[in-house]
């Protein structure tokens, strides 16, 4: 008997509750109209409710996917020096990037702190050109990267990276370029001559290719060692930019608020969030708008149960006044 109070004490509704709602739902035939709408309200509850799980899960699901793709392949943060060189037009290199990544690296929350080189160039193979973007990281920083390190579909070793370059699926597609085989870069900003600027040609093995599920990251990113990428691009005083990898990408902006203060003010921070805003804001939209949908969903089953309510006190209007007058 104790068993059988506390498994009824669990139970979400007790044998009464189950036996009066059975009642309605089968009315006497006096009052089959009453028995028709308890079914509808009931159906439309079910359905209401079963939409916004549905929905919920959709939405929530598709917005840690759509997350996890952008903050998967690219710094949390990304820290850039805030002078601009007027002759190339790009922003000053980070000649002190090893003491500032051992300032950063400590913080809590940081997972790492990585120097990279960052430029566009032509990629080519076999009469083929592709516009691609270089990416120079230390090999074993790329790792991090776990959209790199653990993508949809590679091909070839991971750890083979550190002899050659890892390029995008869609490249690879493009160029129709296999593993082993070497992939032209051509970078015009290359020596300056008397007849003028001499562009820059290497080969580089392609030793990994990944996909990681976004179109603009599989169709121009390429990865090069530093050292190399340092080499390439005639930038051996420093590096362009320090990604920082958090541990909770989301808490961005209170990672850059203890970053702030040890960075000084010759430096900006720009986060994924800064860099997404326009896909987050669209996220927003679509949310509230599906919040409204689902809220004329559940309006649509609790009208069904309101007007149920009415009929049911109407028909039973004579018994009410019987029960009245009895007292």
């Amino acid at each position: 008997m104790v068993n059988q109070s506390k498994n009824a004490g669990n139970a979400p509704f007790s044998w009464f509750e189950w036996l009066i709602a059975w009642r309605y739902l089968r009315s006497k035939r006096k009052d089959g109209g009453i028995s028709v709408i308890a079914w509808y309200a009931l159906i439309g509850v079910t359905l209401g409710v079963g939409t916004l799980i549905v929905v919920q899960a959709v939405m929530l699901g598709f917005k840690e996917e759509f997350t996890s793709k952008i903050i998967g392949a690219n710094a949390h943060i990304s820290l850039l020096n805030q002078n601009f060189d007027s002759t190339s037009k790009r922003n000053l290199l980070i000649s002190d990037h090893i003491s500032v990544i051992k300032a950063i690296s400590p913080l809590e929350g940081v997972i790492g702190a990585l120097p990279v080189i960052k430029d566009q160039v032509m990629g080519s193979y076999n009469g083929r050109n592709v516009g691609v973007q270089i990416f120079g990281v230390k090999p074993e920083d790329l790792s991090l990267i776990t959209a790199v390190k653990e993508p949809e579909f590679y091909q070839g070793n991971f750890a083979d990276f550190r002899n050659g370059v890892a390029i995008g699926s869609g490249i690879a597609r493009n160029l129709n370029i296999k593993i082993g085989d070497k992939i032209s870069l051509l970078s015009f900003n290359g020596i300056k001559t008397a007849f003028g600027i001499a562009p820059r040609v290497s080969e580089f093995s392609v030793n990994y290719i990944f996909q990681v599920g976004r179109y603009d990251i599989d169709n121009t990113r390429i990865y090069m060692p530093l050292a190399d990428a340092q080499l390439y691009f005639n930038k051996e005083d420093g590096v362009d930019q320090i990604d920082i990898i958090l541990s909770e990408p989301s808490s961005v902006e209170n990672a850059k608020s203890k970053i702030l203060p040890i960075i000084g003010e010759q430096y900006r921070l720009w986060s994924w969030k800064d860099a997404s805003g326009a896909f987050l804001k669209a996220l927003d939209v679509e949310r509230r708008v599906m919040l409204t949908i689902l809220s004329l969903v559940i309006l649509i089953a609790s009208l069904n149960i309101i007007s149920g309510l009415v009929m049911l006190v109407k028909n039973k209007t004579r018994d009410i006044a019987v029960l009245r007058t009895i007292g």
